[in-house]
């Protein structure tokens, strides 16, 4: 079930959760008690393209494509209907971190 709006995460922690979730194909179970989820969690909740990442026909779950161990950061990947692609870049440190990602490096025409 989803933790966004129960307390104890900040807003760009809930956002992460939301979108790997969401890139995960998992079920987006709401949690929390809509009456007093604040204003900046109901937006994560609400946010149309993440919803309709999830809700992608083509069905397909997002996999890690990469994980940089010693920065501790992820890349995770998949597809979507009509050849477009999500992509979740994820820190997992505690400090703030450039993430390149090349995405010629695990996909190519053909």
């Amino acid at each position: 079930m989803l933790e966004v709006g129960n307390g104890g995460m900040k807003t760009h922690e809930y956002q992460a959760h939301f979108a790997l979730w969401a890139a995960l194909k998992s079920p987006l179970l709401i949690g929390c008690d809509l009456t007093k989820v604040s204003r900046a969690d109901r937006n994560i909740l609400e946010n149309e393209e993440i919803i309709a990442i999830n809700q992608d026909p083509l069905g397909v779950q997002a996999s890690r494509i990469i994980r940089d161990a010693a920065n501790d950061w992820e890349v995770w990947g998949g597809p979507l209907v009509d050849n477009e692609w999500v992509m979740v870049l994820f820190n997992r440190n505690t400090s703030e971190q450039e993430i390149e990602f090349k995405f010629e490096s695990v996909w190519t025409e053909g």
